[in-house]
């Protein structure tokens, strides 16, 4: 019922934020986690700046926006396209410069995993947890998965029927197909 849940969210409304922080209510709810957020490396900027976020102070969020350093979870995941874990924040030599503003949050596990975004600027889903924890691969895929299938960068426009938009339904080539494949697959 996630899913379907999910799958409602984003074709139900053209409101970008609101999609996404449906998208991040359901993540939560998948694997409870904490704390999350969808955070956008806006390369004309040259920062990353926080899309959506749930459980998160105003602070945070400009945190996010003016702290930059090359060890910084979110540049390491976007350069690498991988995905990057620390279970326990606590026990990192520097920890704010790893993932700015997490542990004033209360965030001590956090998991920063880069998203599809051929038609969009480069996004990362961050989750968090208080107490330490380390993700296992299943619920790395699984999270992977969801969030790439649910396409919250903006590439789902295409083929919505939102309800709030008046007229006959959007379609287009579908980009997100692989991942409902893989989902199914897992």
């Amino acid at each position: 019922t996630t899913l379907l849940e999910t799958s409602t969210a984003v074709t139900s409304s053209l409101d970008t934020h609101t999609v996404l922080e449906n998208i991040l209510a359901q993540v939560e709810q998948i694997l409870k986690i904490d704390k999350s957020s969808i955070i956008t490396y806006h390369k004309q900027k040259q920062q990353f700046q926080v899309s959506a976020s749930r459980r998160y102070s105003d602070e945070y969020e400009t945190r996010i926006a003016k702290f930059d350093s090359p060890n910084r979870l979110a540049r390491q995941a976007l350069e690498r396209s991988e995905i990057v874990q620390i279970s326990d924040l606590t026990q990192q030599e520097q920890p704010e410069q790893l993932a700015p503003g997490s542990l004033a949050e209360g965030v001590r596990a956090i998991l920063v995993l880069p998203l599809k975004t051929a038609h969009a600027d480069p996004s990362l889903l961050v989750v968090g947890k208080t107490q330490p924890y380390t993700f296992t691969q299943s619920e790395i895929n699984l999270l992977y998965n969801f969030a790439n299938h649910a396409s919250p960068t903006e590439t789902w426009i295409e083929e919505q029927h939102p309800r709030d938009a008046g007229g006959e339904p959007t379609t287009g080539d579908m980009p997100h197909n692989w991942a409902s494949a893989e989902l199914i697959r897992f």
